[in-house]
């Protein structure tokens, strides 16, 4: 029996273990994404000149020309507004409350919404716009 020092051994990489990875880092990326819309609604912001870019909201709170209302891509009644918007603000109502409104509503529907908002807990509200240039 002759050995050569020159032959390496043969060693097999299987690609198994290497899908088993890839797998789970796909199921661990997909389970801690979050899949919040926050333009559910078909809105067209009122322009500002002086509009400043702000930090991206946890709550956000849309109301389209009609009426509808959704609350962070959920569309729901005005009457489940107040407790679920209660249910997300918890104990910490400092959270901001961001409100996109379309801007051909009138001004008394948008204050009766923020008048809304605030029964239901929210302190800190901001009003969406678009940047005119």
């Amino acid at each position: 029996m002759e050995f050569s020092r020159n032959r390496r051994p043969s060693v097999r990489l299987g690609i198994a273990p290497l899908v088993d990875v890839v797998l789970l880092l796909l199921v661990f990326f997909l389970l801690t994404s979050s899949y919040v819309v926050p333009h559910a609604l078909d809105l067209e912001l009122p322009g500002s000149d002086t509009a400043l870019a702000s930090p991206e909201p946890s709550i956000v709170v849309g109301l389209d020309r009609t009426g509808g209302l959704s609350l962070n891509g959920q569309a729901l009644s005005r009457q489940a507004l107040g407790p679920a918007l209660g249910r997300l603000l918890g104990s910490g109502s400092d959270r901001r409350v961001q409100v996109s409104a379309d801007a051909g509503l009138s001004i008394e529907t948008l204050v009766a919404l923020l008048d809304d908002l605030r029964g239901a807990g929210a302190k800190e509200l901001a009003l969406e716009t678009r940047r005119e240039r």
